[in-house]
């Protein structure tokens, strides 16, 4: 029950910069200064912003083939959401790319910090160690350890397996509008995985039908897709959107996808957003899932002018979510369909969003 500024006060009110993390940031800059590709490598510059009072003090920063200043920042303790999101949302606005550092990294003791930087940098953590610092010594360039998750399908259930290796920056994936950077791409081997290349037309057919609504109602078409459908266990109704509320689900979930509105009037995502919020609340689980894979935060971020959906409403269903408010349960009825057309967000639909 203690506030955040109470919480930091304790932490560390008359605490000094531990050695752990001033060595962190010794070994980053010094792997850095190994690597010609990097250039400019500095311990806690101020980095400007181009709003007024906007700046930050990364631990370490350095420009990547003198184009893309990346700045480092070691993770040693646990950290707010909300600090690892206003870093995230900086660097993206300043032009920059976010990586953050870790001194150990384990999936099966990680802390929700470390939790919260892993699954949104596409289940990639980086580790700085002394090991590592040898091992730029020895490259020439900077190399830290890289620990991934993998996934498998195994008997219908999505498993996944930690893997680990040094890897050099050149060989990383650098996506700067994503702030994310990566060694596995975790999210693309997620789908492959829950892709059957067999369902693959079929739902490319549904997705051209149900974009193709607006020109008017094919009969035959739609009555070809309820055959299809039925050979693969799914039974869709007589009349497309027949059952109330399954149009307004297929055309959030596909507006999510597309990046913009999908059968509705409105001018970007985060009007489909507070719509589906006000109207909608039981499609909501859905609709966030789809957004993170999609990875569409930066963008609602971009387009969420007053502000209004991140610090108000995602507040609320987060919290009714946790709390397990029947008013923002997950509509459940068409999880089967959802989970056939958008495979991407199969593996959790089911789960518990308070969980």
């Amino acid at each position: 029950n203690l506030s955040e500024e109470r919480i930091n006060a304790m932490k560390y009110d008359g605490a000094r910069e531990s050695a752990a993390h001033i060595r962190m940031k010794e070994i980053i800059a010094e792997s850095i200064r190994r690597d010609p590709d990097f250039s400019e490598p500095e311990i806690e510059p101020i980095w400007k912003g181009a709003e007024a009072n906007g700046r930050r003090r990364p631990d370490v920063r350095a420009v990547w083939r003198d184009t893309l200043p990346v700045a480092f920042e070691v993770q040693l303790s646990t950290t707010f959401l909300r600090v690892i999101a206003e870093r995230r949302e900086f660097y993206l606005r300043e032009g920059g790319l976010l990586l953050w550092v870790f001194k150990r990294f384990d999936m099966g003791n990680a802390r929700l910090t470390q939790d919260d930087i892993f699954y949104n940098n596409n289940r990639n953590a980086f580790i700085a160690s002394e090991d590592t610092l040898t091992a730029s010594r020895e490259a020439g360039g900077l190399v830290l350890d890289c620990v991934w998750s993998e996934p498998s399908l195994e008997e219908g259930q999505l498993l996944w397996s930690q893997h680990r290796r040094h890897a050099t920056f050149g060989e990383l994936t650098k996506d700067r509008p994503g702030q994310r950077i990566f060694l596995f791409d975790a999210d693309s081997a997620k789908r492959q995985c829950l892709v059957d290349p067999r369902d693959g037309p079929l739902r490319e057919d549904f997705r051209r039908f149900w974009f193709s609504r607006s020109a008017g109602y094919d009969d035959n078409a739609w009555l070809s897709l309820r055959r299809r459908f039925a050979e693969r266990g799914l039974q869709l109704t007589r009349y497309p959107g027949e059952e109330t509320g399954m149009a307004a689900l297929l055309d959030t979930l596909y507006s999510a996808g597309e990046g913009k509105p999908v059968g509705w009037g409105y001018a970007n995502l985060v009007e489909v957003a507070h719509h589906v919020f006000d109207k909608h609340k039981g499609f909501l689980w859905a609709f966030k899932l789809m957004l993170t894979a999609h990875d569409r935060g930066p963008q609602m971020l971009a387009e969420d002018a007053t502000k209004n959906w991140r610090r108000r409403k995602v507040r609320v269903y987060m919290k009714a979510w946790e709390d397990k408010d029947k008013a923002f349960a997950p509509d459940r009825r068409f999880d089967a369909l959802v989970s056939f057309l958008f495979p991407e967000v199969a593996d959790e639909l089911g789960s518990d969003p308070g969980n």
